[in-house]
């Protein structure tokens, strides 16, 4: 795995100007390791000129391998018209697309390689006539339209800035950066399957700051490059805090981030940006990007094949998901491992609500394909009144929510009642009599009455696992009872004959917040908690190891072995 520092236009100007400076960004590099530097040319309406990337390109190739990056996308004043988002200039606009094509023109003159952020996307609503912003959060119509538009917008900018690069450079590899809102891609106009034909590859922002599930940084660079046809090379993050781009991310969400992105398995990653690294607040940053890969990189050596885990399908969607954005993140956030690509016999497949419409139930499960069936995406099939026979449920049934106090699974009952509130969402409220040849796995009890929070139906040659308790995911991964994210995970279980465990059935446990990265021979479990972990990590063939894992610490389990890295 390569390490590169990314140089944006505005360090770019202060090296250019301050020896001094360049010679400690060259120092603090060595020291963090990093092997390539990517040196941008344009950002926010000003393109340097070729004569200072150049200096600066001799200055630092006698340490590192250099090469060129670029924020075409964004707008500056002079320009033509921007988005909403007044950073971001239309692509419509062909006064914008001049100097985006100039400005990559330029760079493939003095690099072979060109990288360029994630900007790179449709953010002008009014380009769409008939459609506003507000529209694009559940009008499905607009949506729809908005995305066909963008796609075709963008592919054809792509086209055109790429055919300017290689006209000035033939050997140049054009390298695409997709940002870390991956529910928005096909929204903005970003159907990586189609891209990727233009690019030499593509890159993904793992950026998961504040407020974010931090193991979407390994869901993302997984799912583009089964969207892309495997041409992810690199992965991408930043130290910035999710509320003010002012003040730096904590510490731990930041080597979460790094951490992640180095169990994707790519060859390289990237930090954004330059001199930001010789900051005074972010000297904890630096110490914990380095005291991260002394510990991983040992246990990342040889390769590391398929994760293991439920199949989310590489799907891109303009449907609105409003309970399940993001929601594999959120099921491995709750200690349920993941595996992305399309589900082989034998295999379970996360069918969220975005997805109804792009897969044939019946078929999959004919192939041997279990169904793991989030509450929302069963919420959606009551409303629009489709596959509710296969879906294990009688015709009349209603998709209204409701809230429950106890769960009761695995023969014990339990809440979770100590200091905090204990109502807890279900989406839908499924009672036994709205079950149709299915069996209950799970129940809620509150004043009520007894609600099914998860059950399963044998159809064709697989299973359907339906789950309303993940109706509301936020409130399952980190509110519920533990027991709740046993259910998934035992469910998870049949399928992978891979899981996480309490040390036993009745302890007061919370798993949220410890993930599981698992492969064939090896397996990370990940406590991102300020407390320590104690569990069981389960495999079929196998049997138990217990794992006591520190505060923010990685559990490395090889077969009956496991060291804290």
């Amino acid at each position: 795995m390569r390490l590169a520092l990314y140089v944006n236009r505005y360090s770019m100007e202060r090296l250019s100007s301050d020896s001094a400076l360049l010679s400690r960004l060259i120092d603090r590099a060595k020291e963090m390791g990093f092997q390539r530097l990517y040196l941008e040319n344009y950002r926010d309406g000003v393109t340097l000129g070729p004569e200072v990337i150049e200096r600066l390109r001799d200055a630092l190739s006698k340490d590192f391998d250099v090469q060129g990056g670029l924020a075409i996308g964004t707008w500056g004043q002079g320009m033509g018209r921007h988005g909403r988002w007044q950073v971001t200039g239309c692509l419509s606009d062909r006064r914008n697309m001049e100097v985006y094509v100039k400005a990559m023109a330029e760079l493939a003159g003095l690099f072979d390689t060109v990288l360029i952020d994630d900007f790179w996307a449709n953010w002008c609503v009014d380009d769409v006539e008939g459609v506003k912003e507000g529209d694009l959060l559940l009008d499905e119509a607009a949506r729809l339209r908005h995305a066909a538009y963008s796609s075709e917008l963008l592919y054809r900018a792509s086209e055109e800035v790429v055919r300017a690069a290689r006209d000035v450079n033939p050997r140049v590899r054009v390298v695409l950066k997709v940002a870390e809102w991956r529910e928005q891609f096909y929204l903005r106009g970003l159907n990586i399957g189609r891209l990727a034909g233009l690019f030499d590859g593509i890159y993904v922002g793992t950026e998961s700051r504040e407020g974010t599930a931090s193991y979407g940084s390994l869901v993302i660079v997984k799912l583009v490059n089964e969207l892309s046809g495997g041409k992810v090379v690199g992965a991408w993050f930043d130290s910035y805090s999710g509320y003010f781009n002012s003040v730096p991310i904590s510490v731990d969400l930041f080597r979460y981030q790094l951490r992640y992105s180095a169990l994707s398995g790519v060859e390289e990653v990237t930090l954004y940006q330059g001199t930001e690294v010789l900051d005074e607040l972010r000297r904890e940053h630096v110490r914990a990007f380095t005291e991260e890969l002394r510990s991983l990189r040992p246990a990342l050596e040889g390769p590391l094949g398929q994760t293991l885990g439920v199949k989310v399908l590489p799907v891109q969607t303009a449907y609105p998901q409003p309970h399940d954005d993001y929601a594999p993140d959120l099921l491995a956030e709750a200690g349920v491992p993941l595996s992305f690509g399309r589900p082989g016999d034998g295999d379970c497949a996360l069918i969220t609500e975005g997805v109804l419409d792009a897969v044939d139930l019946r078929g999959l499960l004919e192939e041997g394909v279990s169904l793991v069936v989030t509450g929302g995406a069963l919420a959606r099939a009551i409303r629009e009144r489709r596959d509710l026979g296969l879906l294990g449920l009688r015709p009349d049934v209603s998709p209204e929510p409701a809230e429950f106090n106890v769960i009761e699974y695995g023969g014990l009952v339990s809440s979770r009642s100590h200091r905090r509130p204990w109502a807890y969402p279900v989406l839908p409220a499924l009672r036994e009599s709205d079950l149709s040849g299915a069996r209950p796995l799970a129940h809620g009890v509150s004043k009520g009455g007894r609600l099914v929070l998860a059950y399963e139906a044998e159809r064709g040659r697989g299973h359907v696992y339906a789950l309303p308790l993940t109706g509301y995911m936020y409130y399952f991964t980190y509110h519920q009872p533990e027991a709740s994210r046993q259910v998934v995970r035992d469910v998870a279980y049949r399928c992978t004959g891979l899981r996480l465990l309490p040390p036993s059935p009745s302890d007061l446990v919370d798993l949220s917040g410890v993930t599981v990265t698992a492969f064939r021979e090896r397996a990370f479990v990940s406590n991102e908690n300020r407390h320590w972990v104690r569990a069981l990590l389960e495999r079929r063939d196998e049997g138990r190891v217990e794992l006591v894992i520190p505060p923010g610490r990685v559990a490395l389990a090889v077969g009956q072995a496991v060291y804290v890295l």
